[in-house]
């Protein structure tokens, strides 16, 4: 009885520190089973680490041909950002832009509304990233819309590295 007391407190502890994270580690987009509604640059990786109640993604990709990023990927390709997970407002620097964010985490999902405002128009966009059941993979589902009605959806696919 004893062991089974200790193994419990030892799981507990490693859910709590953050062991059972299905979002936390190194990822590999795979453009192959990607979507989306813009170009997906090569090379495009993401490190998250879980820091408290937030997520600190950092993301790495080859320079794309004009050194412009798509609209479509407003948020993703940016260096650094973090994201809350309870709703929480935080306003995160995104190239020239300031883009508020707000998610919420909801097992092996987590959801993302955010907004910034790009050549004087409103953006208003939803990520949702969901992990696979294995820990293998996670799938961001994109959805974008803009003051002039133009719209990005798709979905990213990443593996883990």
């Amino acid at each position: 009885m004893p062991t089974r007391i200790a193994l419990i407190i030892f799981v507990s502890a490693l859910t709590l520190l953050g062991g059972n994270d299905p979002f936390s580690g190194k990822w590999n987009c795979d453009k192959n089973v990607s979507t989306l509604t813009a170009d997906i640059p090569d090379g495009l990786r993401q490190e998250v680490k879980r820091k408290g109640g937030n997520y600190q993604i950092i993301t790495v990709w080859r320079e794309p041909h004009g050194g412009v990023a798509p609209l479509a990927l407003l948020g993703i390709m940016a260096t650094e950002i973090t994201l809350t997970t309870d709703g929480a407002e935080k306003v995160n620097q995104v190239g020239p832009f300031m883009q508020r964010s707000a998610s919420k985490l909801d097992g092996n999902q987590l959801v993302t509304q955010w907004t910034a405002t790009v050549n004087g128009q409103k953006v208003n966009g939803k990520w949702t990233r969901v992990a696979s059941d294995d820990g293998k993979t996670f799938t961001l589902e994109i959805e974008e819309s803009m003051e002039d009605g133009k719209t990005n959806n798709g979905k990213l696919v990443f593996t883990r590295n």
